[in-house]
């Protein structure tokens, strides 16, 4: 819905399960919190479809509740869109991409963060062999949106910058071009969380000269046709491509995003983890950057 030219949509947590332990993951154990009932949950959608056109459906991982097909259904009698993050691994089960698809789904928000099976096995937490039941979950959805156009699920690729992945953009890229082919079209990036919230005692953080270079490189050689977009990214990482960061956006007025996280039961303002980096600039040196009031995303 768009109100004064300004686009909202909304983040809703819906379950705290996972099937992954990503090193870099900002939600911890999550002991702290229940997880919603669906009442709960068709009370917070019906608030937000007086608000949105747009619901994106968040975790952990989204698609473990029993119930998702179901909040899907819901969902799609408001009238409203929706996506779900997922770490892609339940879209490997025969036939369910088809029942989201069914239930009224049209979008996806992949995580990809890595081009091969062992650097996939250190960030992920899990086996290394389930990199090719993410592959799988992939080309399941290629195959199901060749078949359906009509009733396509489009995927938004989303890459965590961080140092199990550093000097390897390109290659993922390349595996997306191999895998989802036609289906793949988005790829959005961000930045990892504050250390201090990570599952890892590693320092997770690339340098930044290379990781700029990289950057740059990997702009100017994308198709054109690709939308890429950057979330939490600190701008000078992007020099002369400020216009494809959603902060920008965000801070220009033309995008707000509103989300439950901090009371799993209400909307309210984005996520607090965001203050962190107010409090915390907490990649390199940037303190004097004129760009910071932006990077820091403070609204």
């Amino acid at each position: 819905m768009k109100t004064n030219n300004t686009t909202m949509d909304i983040a809703l947590n819906i379950t705290k399960r996972c099937n992954q332990r990503c090193v870099f993951c900002f939600e911890g154990d999550r002991k702290e919190w229940e997880e919603q009932s669906l009442d709960n949950i068709k009370k917070i959608l019906v608030e937000a479809s007086a608000k949105c056109d747009f619901v994106i459906f968040m975790g952990a991982e989204a698609l473990l509740r029993d119930d998702i097909l179901d909040i899907m259904n819901f969902t799609h009698s408001l009238g409203l869109l929706s996506s779900v993050f997922t770490n892609g691994l339940v879209l490997a089960r025969d036939g369910f991409i088809e029942k989201l698809a069914d239930n009224g789904l049209r979008f996806l928000d992949i995580s990809f963060h890595y081009a091969d099976e062992e650097k996939y096995g250190k960030g992920s937490g899990i086996s290394s062999k389930n990199f090719k039941r993410f592959l799988q979950g992939l080309t399941n959805l290629k195959n199901y949106n060749r078949k359906n156009p009509q009733k396509a699920i489009l995927p938004t690729l989303e890459t965590d910058l961080f140092i199990y992945n550093y000097g390897d953009l390109i290659n993922i890229r390349n595996l997306a071009e191999e895998v989802l082919e036609e289906s793949y079209m988005k790829h959005r990036f961000g930045t990892i969380s504050p250390i201090s919230h990570s599952r890892s005692n590693v320092n997770l953080l690339e340098p930044l000269p290379g990781r700029r270079e990289e950057l740059i490189n990997f702009l100017e050689s994308s198709d054109k046709n690709k939308y890429i977009s950057f979330v939490k990214m600190p701008l000078c990482l992007i020099p002369n491509w400020e216009h494809l960061s959603i902060d920008v956006l965000c801070k220009l007025g033309l995008k707000e995003v509103l989300s439950n996280f901090s009371d799993k039961k209400i909307i309210d303002q984005m996520h607090n983890f965001k203050m962190e980096y107010i409090k915390n600039p907490y990649r390199w040196e940037c303190y004097t950057c004129t760009l910071l009031p932006i990077c820091r995303t403070e609204r």
